[in-house]
């Protein structure tokens, strides 16, 4: 399905305006013309600070969509000069056929970087391509357009008990309370598990060790992620199965340059919905394919990066990742999981500094994703703030 994406490209170049008066200019004279325009930049960044940024896009399936993006950095209090930075984003957008989606997420650091409280919201009744392939070794690719209605939700507190060490609880909860499928297509007439939505509902457990010198933009540092989560019956959930996420992320500077590493696994075991399984791809991990283009119960991937600021607010990325998906962890063949059926993505992108304080960027990213078994390519454009990972 083709789709035509517009974007108001202006508004990066007001964030541009409004950022890069601490940057790039020093008052000196009062009644200077650079003073003047540092004081014009001054109220234009506080005006931007509450305007969300405008989203336009057409296609077919949805005719005219608009709507409306925001991300901020913020701090709960002035005066804990140790807690990090926290974040709040949301997006909404409609569509002139009556579609529509919202997202709205908050990461809070507070109490001297001891506790972080997650939340996240999503409503969703718009269509989206379902992948009927569920792993990298089928001999077709097949997609179809499914208009899911479903409210998706989750709640993390993490509390520091040693230096850059957290535990904490989660609570996750997903309704798809209708999922229409193209009459007459594949997914219509074949029965799969999770066909007809549902509720999962499940609480999990976090350990996490955190070291990296900024959650935005890291530069340097080590961040390890263990959750597992249960859901169960007992909790209000229609299916029953287990989650494990395991992920580990390393960033070191070399002459200027930023490189990172980041490697993801995540295991699915039980009466997994078609809808919730592992999903390879989207704009934060194996870039160059849409997520949940190819997904199964197992999902193992990795990504390498390489940043390097170029001039004025204005950085530039190189990427390059390998990923593989699986419905089981059979040892004998565990090789042929993680080497004959490895999909590969690579790309590059720029990015738009709009806070310099907090490092927070607005990301473009072209990917290229490349399935061996099947001898294919795609590609990917993605937008959001901050990086990838």
């Amino acid at each position: 399905m083709k789709e035509i994406h517009i974007k108001l490209l202006f508004i990066i170049f007001l964030f541009i305006s409004i950022n890069s008066n601490a940057q790039l200019i020093t008052k000196e004279k009062k009644d200077s013309l650079v003073s003047k325009v540092v004081r014009v930049n001054d109220k234009m960044y506080k005006i931007m600070q509450v305007i969300p940024a405008p989203i336009i896009s057409y296609s077919s399936e949805t005719n005219w969509v608009f709507g409306l993006a925001k991300f901020q950095g913020y701090n709960i209090k002035k005066s804990d000069t140790i807690s990090r930075a926290s974040s709040v984003s949301a997006t909404f957008a409609a569509s002139l056929d009556g579609q529509m989606y919202g997202v709205f997420s908050n990461s809070s650091y507070f109490g001297e970087n001891k506790n972080i409280l997650n939340t996240f919201f999503d409503y969703e009744k718009y269509p989206r391509e379902w992948y009927v392939i569920n792993s990298s070794d089928q001999n077709k690719d097949y997609s179809e357009l499914v208009t899911t209605n479903f409210i998706s939700t989750y709640v993390e507190y993490l509390r520091q008990f040693v230096p850059k060490t957290y535990i904490g609880l989660a609570y996750h909860y997903d309704n798809y309370f209708k999922i229409d499928y193209p009459k007459g297509g594949l997914l219509d007439s074949v029965d799969f598990f999770g066909k007809e939505g549902g509720i999962n509902s499940g609480l999990g457990l976090i350990v996490q060790y955190d070291s990296r010198d900024n959650t935005f933009s890291t530069y340097s540092g080590l961040y390890l992620n263990v959750e597992g989560h249960h859901y169960s019956e007992l909790i209000g959930s229609d299916y029953n199965f287990n989650k494990y996420i395991i992920d580990f992320r390393a960033f070191t500077q070399k002459k200027g340059f930023v490189i990172g590493g980041q490697i993801y696994s995540e295991s699915n075991f039980g009466e997994i919905p078609f809808y919730n399984m592992a999903q390879l791809g989207g704009s934060y991990r194996m870039r160059g394919f849409y997520s949940g283009q190819i997904r199964n119960k197992i999902l193992v991937d990795s990504q390498v990066e390489i940043r390097k600021h170029l001039f004025w607010l204005v950085s530039g990325a190189a990427y390059m990742g390998v990923g593989s998906v699986s419905k089981d962890y059979p040892i004998n063949t565990m090789l042929n999981v993680l080497v004959d059926k490895m999909v590969y993505s690579y790309g590059a992108g720029f990015r738009l500094t709009v806070d310099p304080e907090n490092r927070i960027n607005i990301r473009f990213d072209f990917g290229l994703g490349y399935d061996q078994y099947l001898n294919r390519y795609y590609r990917a454009l993605f937008f959001g703030f901050s990086e990838a990972f």
